[in-house]
């Protein structure tokens, strides 16, 4: 689908569809959270981080939080070292 994207011109029609998704941090906040990277990068975890950030803010007590991230190459996976 990326190469699809790519090759695409603007003004493309391009079909896709939604599906509702269970990926998403416990409703109790004091619940600890494992998140294992690997391979879906960072981006939903940063995500999961700032809510829990938001809700700290907020006066929640929140359970620990540790995030294991994995990659193949380090020389081009590491972008913001």
């Amino acid at each position: 689908s990326s190469a699809f994207l790519a090759s695409a011109l603007a003004g493309d029609p391009v079909r896709l569809f939604v599906q509702p998704s269970a990926f998403a941090l416990p409703s109790d906040s004091e619940v600890p959270v494992v998140m294992v990277a690997t391979g879906t990068g960072l981006a939903p975890f940063r995500g999961f981080l700032q809510e829990r950030k938001t809700l700290a803010d907020a006066g929640s007590k929140l359970g620990e939080a540790t995030l294991f991230f994995g990659c193949t190459h380090s020389d081009v996976d590491f972008l913001c070292e």
